[in-house]
């Protein structure tokens, strides 16, 4: 996979991905801040490979790449066993119902790293993967949040239960956000962008929850309601 853009590959330096080796390119207007990152890369012994705009427009199929594009081969998708080894408690996780839309990825994931998620867990089926459009559009923090990737997200939620998980579905006949207590372990499973979370999987779901909607307002895009319940979460739990 190959990741561009200064912020990004800043980002991807502070998470300790490993970068195959980076390609740039140096024209004589090239400021003091880039010149600072290549020599970070090179002080870290990643390969530089000095290259022309066109090759990098044709690897990223973007002119929006900074002069700067790197290969890090596959995204490091985590998984679960190890996130609940590691992860702090109580526990915070956000679980994605075949989300297809890779700027909506994007945008949870740095929803998720803003609000100290314990991990993003999306669906493998119907889903669309981590690419460099998703980190493009999380900003680079993409690689701040442990993300898992599960095969069957009824066994999955079958495991987060067994470790007293409170599992929540998001759906227009749930209850008022603001009635809800998130202060426990807490899993938010959000659904696909068209047609929200799949019955089967909403079934398994301890409970259910809305946003509060005025004016006919049926819903918000997906990112947009999962920023608003993790911070609904996130302020009780700053609560004392």
């Amino acid at each position: 996979m190959y990741i561009y853009g200064r912020n990004i590959i800043r980002e991807a330096l502070k998470a300790n991905i490993v970068l195959h080796r980076v390609y740039y390119l140096l024209s004589p207007g090239s400021d003091r801040d880039f010149k600072r990152l290549l020599n970070t890369l090179e002080s870290r012994k990643v390969p530089l490979i000095s290259s022309t705009e066109r090759s990098l427009n044709r690897v990223t199929h973007s002119a929006k790449h900074q002069g700067i594009v790197a290969d890090i081969g596959d995204f490091p998708y985590v998984t679960l066993d190890k996130v609940l080894e590691s992860g702090k408690r109580p526990y915070f996780f956000i679980m994605l119902d075949r989300i297809q839309d890779p700027r909506n990825l994007g945008a949870i994931m740095r929803i998720a790293a803003g609000v100290g998620a314990t991990s993003v867990i999306k669906s493998v089926i119907d889903s669309v993967d981590v690419t460099p459009t998703v980190i493009k559009a999380s900003a680079g923090f993409a690689f701040r949040i442990p993300v898992v990737k599960c095969n069957n997200l009824k066994v999955c939620i079958n495991i987060l239960k067994e470790r007293e998980v409170w599992i929540y579905g998001t759906a227009r006949e749930g209850k008022l956000l603001w009635d809800v207590d998130m202060k426990e372990n807490s899993a938010m499973l959000f659904g696909n962008e068209g047609n929200g979370i799949k019955k089967s999987i909403l079934n398994r779901c301890d409970e259910v929850i809305k946003i509060p909607m005025e004016n006919d307002v049926e819903s918000l895009n997906v990112s947009n309601a999962a920023a608003v319940i993790s911070y609904e979460l996130l302020r009780q739990r700053s609560i004392k």
